[in-house]
This record gives C-alpha cells, structure tokens and sequence, in this order.
C-alpha cells in the first residue's frame, strides 16, 4: 500500500513589530506565498510552493503554503528573505508547521529551523518539529519574538527533517 505524505510545510511567514499591537503589518513580502515565488524569498533544495486547494489542508492565510521534503529527497530546502528592521526593536515572527499524514510504516520527523539574522548576528534561532501527523487539522502556529540589532536583518527557514520515505 502506497502511503503519501507532505511534510514541513509553512503555511504563513509573517514578522512585525510588536510595538504596532493589533494594527501589525507584515514586513516580509509575499509572506503567505499567494504570489509565484520570484525576487522576494531566495529558495534553493527540495521544496515545492503548493496550492492548498488541492490536497485536503486548509491554510492560515490564502490558499498556498510550502512544501519541504516532498518525493523522497535530501531534507535540504532553504527558504529565505532580506527585509527592514530598526536596531533595539522587538518583532515577532510568526508561522504554521505541521505534518500531513503518517504513517506507522513511514516513521520520521518533520522539522523546520527558523533563524533570524540582524546585522550579521544570529537574534533568533528556533527548531519546530512534528513526529506524528495528521490528516486533518495538523497546523501548528508557532510564534517567536527577537531584538534587532541592526536595519538589515533576513529570515531563514530550513529543512531538519529527520525522515524522507514516505514524506511525499
């Protein structure tokens, strides 16, 4: 019996300033990945832009999300983007990850590595995982919160799954 499976997927990348409140504003551009992937997110490795209409998933905003691991390949995607910050503010950076339909032959974890570079130094570096799977309401949101350091600061997500088999 064949099993399938999507892994390590982020559904919503979004980071803004906690001093905006409720009226926060994403800084990343194309954050919900609505948008063909072009200019704004450098990619490289094995990942996939999907289209939540076509798989039994709902996203957290929009209809598209990212798939990472997909097709039984090297857990090696990087996903990352420059945007603008103002040194000694706090941002938060907020996401959904989760992994879709397991299977006890088809053990692994999927995980996603956050980090956030501001000014050439590491001010946030998190690791979100998922042993287990579902089939139905498997988003996770995951919210963290760093100082910037520096205008320049650059959000990276990357693949540190466990697993390939069966993650497709």
């Amino acid at each position: 019996m064949s099993v399938k499976s999507y892994i390590s997927v982020a559904t919503l990348a979004a980071v803004s300033g906690l001093a905006t409140g409720a009226n926060a504003q994403n800084l990343l551009a194309n954050g919900s990945f609505e948008n063909p992937i072009g200019t704004e997110w450098s990619l490289s490795g094995n990942l996939v832009r999907y289209n939540g209409g076509g798989f039994p998933f709902n996203t957290s905003d929009g209809l598209w999300a990212i798939s990472w691991n997909g097709g039984n390949v090297t857990p090696n995607g990087i996903l990352e983007q420059a945007f603008t910050t103002a040194a000694g503010s706090n941002y938060d950076v907020s996401f959904d990850f989760g992994k879709w339909f397991v299977s006890v032959d088809f053990p692994g974890t999927a995980a996603l590595r956050v980090q956030v570079m501001s000014g050439g130094t590491v001010v946030l570096d998190q690791t979100v995982s998922d042993s287990t799977g579902a089939t139905t309401n498997w988003w996770t949101p995951y919210s963290y919160t760093f100082t910037a350091t520096s205008s320049d600061s650059m959000i990276r997500f990357s693949d540190a799954s466990s697993g390939t088999i069966g993650f497709d």
